[in-house]
């Protein structure tokens, strides 16, 4: 009886220290110039910047999501390294949140998670 004690210990120890790791998911820009309607890659050079970034980290979580607010596409970049609350940009690729008068509490509770681009941990 003893020795089946220990071992429902060990196996529940076991599987309690296994984390379950989100597949990743590579980056593609074509889906946001599908959802932002422009062909035009230069204009998102910038969000390609980003994701080089988060490549050449070892480490890290990084993500790309398409946000919907009022009928409109929205780019959320989140990147735990840094202290601030994810970046949300507009299809031209300018901050959103100070123009459209909200918070990013307020965003994430108005707005749509429309789809994953990148995903990195």
């Amino acid at each position: 009886m003893r020795k089946l004690v220990v071992f429902t210990c060990l196996i529940t120890f076991a599987l309690a220290g296994c984390e379950e790791e989100l597949p990743r998911i590579d980056y593609s820009l074509d889906q946001i110039l599908f959802a932002c309607k422009n062909d035009n890659r230069a204009d998102f050079l910038w969000l390609d910047q980003f994701v080089a970034k988060a490549e050449a980290q070892p480490g890290g979580y990084y993500a790309v999501e398409l946000m919907k607010y009022n009928s409109s596409v929205y780019i959320m970049l989140q990147d735990n390294l840094s202290a601030s609350p994810p970046q949300i940009y507009n299809c031209n690729g300018d901050l959103a949140l100070g123009d459209l008068g909200l918070t990013y509490n307020e965003f994430i509770n108005l707005s749509t998670k429309l789809k994953t681009i990148y995903y990195k941990y």
